[in-house]
């Protein structure tokens, strides 16, 4: 009997460390899963945001968008009013240069190195 419970034992601990030592890549393909994940809504915020500005889109709310994946964001000369970028992170180089911003939200919005 204790010879069964100590071979038991020591499968069940076997199992138990193989199963945690191959837990690190399965965990990784998820994280990187959910980092393309996050990308590719990224890119479609940005999709929706020139649509909405074209007027080919009604959505004003960006709210926690990312557009920080851009290398540089050229809103010059637009009019922007109405629209809700709290939290949003644009990226380092957004020219805001001539642009009309009215009633607009941007609390908490990450505008490092925008150009105004």
């Amino acid at each position: 009997m204790k010879k069964i419970f100590v071979f038991l034992l020591f499968t069940l601990a076997i199992f138990v460390i193989s199963d945690n030592c191959f837990a690190g890549p399965k965990k990784r393909r998820k994280t990187e899963t959910a980092e393309n994940s996050d990308e590719q809504k990224s890119k479609k915020a940005v999709d929706e945001l020139i649509q909405s500005f074209n007027g080919e889109s009604g959505r004003r709310d960006f709210t926690r968008e990312d557009f920080s994946f851009l290398e540089e964001m050229d809103l010059s000369n637009k009019r922007i009013e109405g629209y809700v970028f709290d939290g949003a992170i644009f990226p380092e180089k957004t020219d805001f240069s001539e642009t009309t911003i009215k009633t607009c939200s941007f609390v908490g919005t990450s505008l490092i190195g925008a150009i105004w």
